[in-house]
């Protein structure tokens, strides 16, 4: 090669070795494309249930805004079943037909019942923060729960009875799962802390108006110090709270709905005088309410909390499954972090870990 053909090699190497590093610096300055996850959310936004829809839809929010600070990028596709299971079905059908890659929900036991079946035949992953399997009969691999499983509320409620001195418990609720489990736990502390239950009836969901006064009136003659009532909605625990002043009933109240401590603590009911009321609730974390309440202006609703975390635990698992599917994954390495603590599952889907605590409302 001679003298002239070195220079232009030369030339022609200088050339591309700054070529090529003009396309990397132009590359690296061009916007890192955000990703994208897609997620489903069957919620009951209208109806019974509302109240717990918007709740979880907060906490799903606010995970996303989170998210997307961290260059995550979460559609969710909301839709509402208006607490009716045919509903919950369709919206079911229709997040199937979208592809995405999970979903959020539905709200409560009943509707899980007519969703979770859809999601099988799917093979669609459903996380449901307001629900355990302890209740919901359907059953799924597919199909995970988030928050706190009933049974474990019957050791910090025995505890309550040893400590409050009660020795005389009346149980009132509405008919169906969710009831019968929680009322299995009461009954289980009851008998452990050696206390008497004295009274225990059902009663069938929106028959408050007609049936309430003669539940209430046997009830009373047994003379209980503290009554537990599962009732679930707003004018069923009107009705109670209203014939129980009437009757002049001297007792404590205990609830694990949620709609009863909506209601109490929005003022709309008076306790007879010398009554107190208490909630046993999944514990909380102080700093997922101060987010929400930055966010919302108010303290944070029963399961946002839940909503939140499930959100954070499913991107995760997406993130770093590789190549297994979403629900083996989740079933058998899921061990995210939250706000509420550590998220495995056992092998029902439920969360391994959860803790319950009594609270004195009024």
């Amino acid at each position: 090669m001679n003298k002239t053909s070195k220079i232009i090699a030369g030339v022609i190497v200088v050339i591309l070795i700054i070529w090529a590093i003009a396309a990397g610096v132009s590359k690296n300055s061009q916007p890192q494309a955000v990703e994208t996850i897609k997620i489903g959310a069957v919620l009951s936004l209208s109806g019974i249930a509302s109240s717990d829809g918007e709740s979880i839809k907060n906490g799903l929010e606010l995970a996303r805004t989170d998210l997307k600070a961290r260059g995550i990028d979460v559609d969710i596709a909301y839709q509402d079943d208006k607490t009716e299971p045919k509903d919950t079905v369709s919206a079911m059908n229709a997040l199937g037909a979208l592809n995405v890659e999970a979903v959020i929900g539905p709200t409560w036991s009943y509707l899980a019942d007519s969703g979770v079946p859809v999601g099988d035949r799917s093979k669609m992953v459903m996380i449901m923060p307001a629900n355990t399997s302890e209740y919901v009969n359907a059953r799924s691999p597919y199909a995970f729960f988030t928050t706190n499983k009933v049974e474990r509320l019957s050791q910090p409620l025995t505890e309550w009875l040893k400590q409050s001195g009660k020795k005389r418990i009346a149980i009132i609720r509405n008919q169906g799962a969710w009831y019968e489990v929680v009322e299995k736990a009461v009954l289980a502390a009851a008998k452990e802390a050696g206390v008497e239950v004295v009274f225990n009836e059902n009663m069938q969901f929106g028959t408050a108006q007609s049936v309430m006064a003669t539940i209430l009136t046997k009830m009373k003659a047994k003379n209980p110090d503290i009554i537990f009532t599962e009732i679930d909605d707003e004018q069923g625990i009107t009705i109670f709270f209203n014939r129980s002043q009437q009757l002049k009933i001297d007792a404590d109240l205990m609830s694990v709905t949620t709609a009863l401590g909506r209601i109490v603590a929005s003022g709309s009911i008076i306790l007879n005088p010398g009554n107190e009321l208490f909630l046993i609730a999944p514990k909380t974390s102080d700093s997922f309410n101060e987010k929400y309440k930055a966010t919302y202006g108010t303290n944070a609703k029963p399961y946002a909390d839940r909503s939140y975390d499930s959100l954070m635990l499913l991107v995760d698992a997406i993130q770093n499954r590789g190549d297994m599917a979403l629900n083996e994954y989740l079933r058998t390495r899921a061990n995210y972090k939250g706000f509420i603590g550590t998220y495995k599952f056992d092998a029902n889907g439920d969360i391994s870990e959860g803790e319950w605590v009594v609270t004195k409302l009024k």
